[in-house]
């Protein structure tokens, strides 16, 4: 069944702009948003950025659901880029399988601030967790990862989840079933269209990323998998259905 949503992240950046990233300003010029900006398109955090237990949940979840890691961590990059600088005990306790609420498993005590890294909290559109998961994604998907207590503050949980939204609950909207192979850039577009809400560049975008977040996606896959063998001149604007709002 469709699910009318703007994904697991809607449309609307909370933090300020990523460490690293550009910061154009957009153009005051009217019709289509226009990002000024002298500066490179940020990169995104590589895989081995983040710590070993994250990067395992990427992989794992990759291979249980075909996806390419580099789209999780992609989305990760963006979505959850403080877990980069978790250290590994945070990473691990972020990770583990859960049978208690965050408050109970990663306790202020304990993991001082750990909370506020992973975005415990929800934002202002409900999304919640380092992969800024909202309620109606994660009733359906927050099973993916078989924990105890799954929830979207668990690192593991939430990349689970993502990679299960993506590949059993949307991507088919667009013509990849489940299993499906990625040899098709468009899907990569389409994954960031689904997970963000669109692929038009606006101001959020702008300012984190520098470009859309569908063309940050397929460009964060480029440079983090050659193995997935994308043609390096594909854009997702060369599609026209990634000029639109999420399907």
């Amino acid at each position: 069944m469709k699910v009318i949503q703007k994904a697991l992240r809607p449309q609307g950046f909370d933090s300020e702009p990523l460490a690293g990233a550009p910061s154009p300003k957009p153009s005051s010029s009217p019709g289509t948003f226009q990002c000024t900006n002298t500066r490179p398109i940020w990169p995104g955090r590589s895989v081995g950025d983040f710590p070993a237990a994250i990067q395992s949940a990427f992989v794992d979840a990759a291979r249980k659901f075909n996806i390419p890691t580099c789209v999780l961590s992609g989305i990760a990059s963006v979505e959850g880029s403080r877990m980069t600088l978790l250290t590994d005990a945070e990473a691990n306790a972020i990770t583990r399988n859960w049978s208690a609420t965050p408050e109970q498993e990663i306790p202020e005590s304990q993991y001082p601030g750990l909370l506020k890294k992973i975005n415990c909290s929800a934002n202002s559109a409900g999304a919640v967790g380092p992969m800024q998961v909202t309620i109606d994604s994660w009733t359906a998907y927050q099973n993916a990862s078989g924990s105890n207590a799954p929830s979207r503050c668990n690192a593991r949980d939430a990349i689970f989840a993502t990679a299960m939204f993506l590949t059993q609950g949307r991507l088919p909207i667009y013509g990849y079933p489940s299993g499906s192979n990625w040899s098709d850039p468009r899907k990569f577009c389409a994954a960031g269209q689904t997970n963000y809400g669109s692929c038009r560049l606006d101001a959020p975008t702008c300012n984190n990323l520098g470009t859309n977040y569908c063309d940050f996606i397929l460009n964060y896959c480029k440079n983090n998998d050659p193995r997935d063998n994308i043609a390096k001149a594909a854009k997702c604007s060369d599609y026209s259905d990634m000029n639109a709002d999420s399907k």
